[in-house]
């Protein structure tokens, strides 16, 4: 089971449990111990309201049961590695729309300098010059990605990643593109 999945499977199983006990009190007719608890159940003739979630308390402790208290960092240690996982995970999505954004911004501007629109310069970059894609590149793509090497759709479709991925880099060689590592390590919000 993958990490994440894993993730999901502890965070469903707490939040049943959490549930199952705010239901168990007030079944006893405790409800009030179920909102003070569990802040689940809100207390009578009151609207409810969200409760602060205890995992972003800080370091203290989130939870006591039995007056054994339960701290944030019991907690993390618990799913240390999919927290990991997960902060990797970001970190590659944040890199990959960085990425897809940079690109964009060069399309973009380069079909502004031409006077055209993006799909223009695409049609006039990628689509007409396919033929100066080498086929070694194509089959090396192709084995790469583990598609056919005869099926001619995928051919065309390797054949135009390439082209594309070869307009990027020219225009990214006439550019000045400044990457501040530190500020994308950063949560953007």
């Amino acid at each position: 089971m993958n990490p994440r999945s894993l993730l999901v499977r502890r965070l469903l199983t707490l939040a049943t449990a959490t549930a199952i006990g705010a239901i168990g009190w007030t079944l006893l007719g405790d409800a009030e111990t179920a909102s003070a608890d569990l802040h689940l159940v809100a207390p009578t003739g009151a609207a409810p309201s969200p409760a602060p979630s205890p995992l972003r308390a800080g370091e203290g402790v989130l939870a006591t049961v039995d007056g054994v208290p339960l701290t944030r960092r019991q907690i993390e240690r618990q799913v240390a590695d999919e927290l990991d996982a997960l902060d990797t995970e970001r970190q590659r999505l944040l890199d990959s729309a960085l990425e897809a954004t940079v690109r964009e911004t060069l399309l973009d501007a380069e079909a502004e300098r031409r006077g055209i629109d993006r799909e223009a310069l695409l049609a006039a970059e990628v689509e007409t010059r396919l033929g100066e894609v080498p086929d070694d590149a194509i089959d090396a793509f192709l084995r790469e990605h583990g598609a056919s090497l005869r099926d001619e759709d995928q051919r065309l479709r390797a054949r135009r990643a390439l082209r594309f991925e070869a307009l990027v880099r020219e225009l990214k060689a006439g550019a000045t593109i400044d990457l501040h590592p530190s500020a994308s390590a950063a949560p953007i919000s």
